[in-house]
């Protein structure tokens, strides 16, 4: 968890600063899904309460959870994120467009992760807590949406890339 974490914040910082957003911007399909993008986005505010009452509940028994990791990255980092992209790309801003992606994938393989591991705790015989239905959402919706936002992305037009210099006088065309 915490090298996808790791990665898709390096991700982002690398996006931003090779990208510019209304090149970028230029680029989307204007069917573009925005709607049901934000939508899977914000998803995971579902489980602020949930994680909440954990949160509550080692404060309270003065315990540490073992997911306590991930909910201090998850609520500090990953869900403002989230919760910024879904508003963004629902006005259909050009930032929106560019960080949407890198947290789409991030959904998608973390629904992925999480569903698999709930599944081999089935298999092994262990109890799972009814956050392996979220984990299936994430999975299905994050994979749908990153298929969705990948559908409405296109190659640059001529105009928006940078024109190939004219060749120089008495040069042999190639």
């Amino acid at each position: 968890y915490l090298a996808i974490m790791g990665l898709s914040i390096y991700s982002l910082i690398g996006l931003f600063g090779g990208l510019q957003q209304q090149r970028f911007a230029a680029n989307v399909d204007r069917r573009m899904p925005v709607r049901f993008l934000a939508f899977v986005l914000a998803v995971p505010l579902l489980l602020v309460p949930v994680w909440g009452m954990g949160i509550y509940q080692g404060i309270r028994t003065q315990q540490a959870g073992a997911a306590d990791l991930v909910f201090v990255l998850d609520l500090t980092i990953l869900l403002p994120a989230m919760t910024i992209a879904a508003v963004q790309i629902w006005k259909r801003s050009a930032l929106g467009y560019q960080i949407s992606g890198p947290l789409l994938v991030k959904a998608a393989i973390s629904g992925l992760l999480l569903t698999a591991g709930s599944l081999m705790q089935i298999v092994k015989g262990f109890s799972v807590g009814p956050d392996v239905a979220m984990y299936l959402f994430l999975l299905v919706a994050g994979a749908a949406g990153l298929l969705f936002y990948l559908k409405h992305l296109h190659e640059p037009t001529v105009s928006s890339e940078v024109q190939p210099a004219a060749p120089l006088a008495g040069s042999q065309p190639n």
